[in-house]
């Protein structure tokens, strides 16, 4: 899942999904720092997994984006990455 500012760049979902290999949504929900809360809270009176909470409350919905680059593309950046902080 992809929050903040940084989701409305096309370019940075992009790179998040090709680098992780998996699909990246980005959530459409409003004030999701009082929705984390309340989830935190709700799982931890249960008790309950805060995944269960969500899925429970049918949250996280969005937009999907899919990588599109192959997992040996992404390998080969991520070593690039590694490579320029050496």
């Amino acid at each position: 899942f992809l929050i903040g500012g940084g989701a409305r760049s096309a370019a940075y979902r992009q790179v998040a999904a090709d680098l992780a290999q998996r699909p990246v949504t980005v959530v459409t929900d409003d004030e999701l720092v009082a929705l984390g809360a309340c989830v935190q809270a709700a799982a931890r009176a249960q008790p309950a997994p805060i995944a269960d909470v969500q899925s429970a409350w049918n949250l996280g919905r969005g937009h999907e984006f899919e990588p599109s680059i192959s997992l040996d593309a992404a390998e080969r950046i991520r070593a690039a990455y590694a490579e320029a902080r050496s």
